[in-house]
């Protein structure tokens, strides 16, 4: 297994998180300049939430799935499925034959009666 490498071009979820801590903390700003300024709580005392959105993010990034990561340096690798052509038909340049009809069955002649 390949050690983790943070790619910004890659969508899995770990890689999605690690942007999320200045947002979180100008929302957490907002919402503490919010309540000083509605005389609920002050400022000075509300200081440790910091810390809290901090760590909440980081927990949150480091436990993130890592399913279809996809490690910087290059496009990740294609997989090309050799194509083979079916079985009822062979030839170079030709057309496959048309769909054969369906046959009719007992249900459809009692239908018909």
């Amino acid at each position: 297994m390949t050690p983790y490498t943070y790619n910004r071009r890659c969508s899995c979820q770990r890689c999605r998180c690690q942007g999320l801590v200045w947002p979180a903390m100008i929302i957490t700003t907002g919402v503490l300049w919010l309540l000083d300024s509605n005389h609920w709580l002050d400022f000075d005392q509300t200081w440790p939430v910091y810390l809290l959105v901090i760590g909440a993010v980081i927990l949150a990034g480091r436990t993130a799935s890592v399913e279809g990561h996809v490690q910087p340096g290059g496009p990740p690798a294609m997989v090309v499925q050799p194509q083979t052509p079916p079985p009822s038909w062979s030839g170079a340049g030709t057309a496959p034959p048309p769909p054969a009809a369906p046959q009719p069955t007992q249900n459809d002649q009692q239908v018909k009666s």
